[in-house]
């Protein structure tokens, strides 16, 4: 669990060196992070309410992206630049791993925290913003064992999490949304409705990503969290939820 925080958050744990065991099964934790990461933003959600929609939203993106250092974020930038460029695939690995920020990176990052904006500020109730950063975190678990690592992925095989890890994310993933349909008074089928949305996604924006990389790895899996993220909200919206 501490691991998965440090990795995540930036939330101070404590500073013991996780072994390769600890980084394996730190994904099982994933799903809970998510709701660790939730709860400042819909904090501020609520607290903002008398400032108007605007300012709500923006107030509550802020925080959203603060809790998680910006990660997510950065994984976009990087991942945009490279799976948009027409280029062979060993030169987008290339322009993957080039610390430049370009055009693409850009716009693929300003639309995508836009629509997180607006839909932040367009959302009847906080629910969205606590199942939405927790199912995105449970599915990009799946996502880490049904594709490969792109050539040269900093990542080895040793430091992929385990099947008995990613199960564990979806029964965390799967409780804890479950708890808060049940708070909210939210039908349980809806929920599944969200998590096989979710589960979509993930397949595909993995397929895609693939495809354009010849595998995955920490950047995409980041671009996966924070595209996954904006739809869900939308969703959110569109469901009046």
């Amino acid at each position: 669990m501490a691991a998965a925080v440090q990795l995540l958050t930036i939330v101070p744990v404590p500073a013991a060196k996780p072994d390769e065991r600890s980084v394996r099964w730190a994904v099982a934790w994933y799903p809970l992070v998510g709701l660790l990461i939730a709860g400042p933003a819909c904090a501020v959600w609520i607290a903002a309410e008398p400032l108007g929609t605007v300012l709500q939203g923006a107030l509550s993106l802020a925080v959203w992206a603060w809790m998680t250092g910006f990660l997510h974020i950065d994984g976009l930038c990087d991942t945009a630049d490279a799976v948009l460029a027409r280029k062979t695939v060993k030169q987008r690995l290339r322009i993957l791993h080039d610390t430049k920020t370009g055009a693409f990176a850009l716009a693929a990052t300003a639309i995508t925290l836009i629509v997180k904006f607006a839909a932040l500020s367009e959302l009847w109730t906080a629910t969205g913003i606590l199942v939405v950063p927790v199912v995105a975190r449970t599915w990009v678990t799946v996502q880490m064992i049904a594709f490969r690592l792109y050539e040269g992925s900093k990542l080895g095989a040793g430091n992929l999490p385990s099947k008995a890890a990613v199960a564990t994310a979806l029964l965390l993933g799967g409780s804890a949304t479950a708890a808060v349909a049940w708070i909210q008074e939210i039908a349980m089928l809806d929920v599944l409705m969200i998590h096989g949305l979710t589960f979509g996604l993930f397949f595909a924006l993995g397929f895609w990503f693939s495809r354009r990389l010849g595998g995955l790895g920490g950047d995409p899996w980041g671009a996966s969290i924070e595209l996954a993220e904006a739809i869900l909200l939308v969703a959110f919206v569109g469901a009046a939820v």
